[in-house]
């Protein structure tokens, strides 16, 4: 049995449970995931992402850790601020195994079974193996798919183009926001490789898109009032995609099935300028370099 917790913001969660089921995978086990941290008290409004398991809207094969199942691992008192306290001092672990995203895959992969996993695997590296199965577990379940059908059969049948704008919670933090600049050049790449692109439009910011698009020239289409999960099954199912610099837009370009895909991101794939950045992006994607905020 291999443990890992799932947090706050989709497309990190999905990091995490890739790993995991890949290492699962690879012992032949289970995946179990520990839901404390979304279950935990208070329920402090910082950051992205929703108190709420989100990943459990798609037809995921991994079922949650029983509390006895944690204890034989770790100790989790939902109580955010001992929690914390807890985990800085590694308190009570037992078989509790930290691996770094900068870390050797083949060191991934010689962990042992039956362990708590703690990392964030931010890098295709780590589920590369089991992409099929990944594709599989992380599609939408039918029930949710109600609302955006419409939308999602329509985009099926255009040279449609999803462009997420992420901004939020990174301006709240004062994290690196990509520049409309990077926008018009990832625009215009589309448009000289691809014919009659019609774009969409997802992000957390729709009134400065709406502001601040119209400089370049283009026709968009504006989703408004869908959730995380609802705009990852319809970021994915784009025939193309221009990528904020998150882990949503991440997956999103990574689980797009059109062969033919054309994929542009941010070059660092970061939030934060460091000099011990790693290059994450993947094969075959084009790459727009960002310096810095606007």
């Amino acid at each position: 049995m291999i443990i890992v917790e799932i947090g706050r913001g989709l497309g990190n969660s999905m990091y995490v449970y890739a790993a995991g089921k890949a290492l699962a995978e690879h012992h032949n086990t289970e995946l179990k995931l520990d839901l404390s941290h979304i279950k935990s008290w208070p329920k402090i409004e910082k950051f992205g992402g929703e108190w709420e398991f989100e990943l459990g809207k798609f037809n995921i094969s991994a079922k949650e850790a029983t509390n006895k199942e944690l204890r034989k691992f770790v100790i989790k008192t939902k109580f955010r601020p001992l929690d914390k306290l807890i985990r800085k001092y590694k308190l009570f672990e037992r078989r509790v195994y930290y691996f770094p995203t900068s870390g050797k895959v083949k060191d991934f992969f010689k962990l042992p079974n039956n362990i708590y996993l703690w990392g964030y695997f931010g890098h295709e590296k780590f589920f590369k193996p089991i992409k099929k199965i990944i594709r599989e577990e992380f599609t939408l379940k039918e029930k949710y798919k109600e609302k955006i059908n419409p939308l999602l059969n329509k985009i099926s049948k255009e040279n449609s183009v999803g462009i997420h704008v992420r901004r939020g919670d990174l301006l709240k933090i004062g994290a690196l926001v990509l520049p409309l600049d990077y926008y018009k050049k990832a625009i215009s790449i589309i448009k000289k490789k691809t014919k009659k692109p019609i774009f969409y439009i997802f992000s957390d910011d729709l009134e400065w898109c709406k502001k601040n698009f119209i400089s370049l020239g283009e026709k968009f289409n504006f989703i408004r009032g869908t959730k995380s999960w609802e705009d990852f099954e319809l970021m994915r199912n784009c025939k193309h995609n221009i990528l904020a610099n998150s882990a949503l837009s991440w997956w999103a370009g990574y689980l797009n099935k059109n062969p033919k895909k054309i994929v542009i991101s941010p070059y660092p794939f970061t939030q934060w300028i460091s000099n011990d950045y790693f290059d994450n992006v993947p094969k075959g994607w084009k790459k727009i370099k960002v310096i810095k905020n606007e």
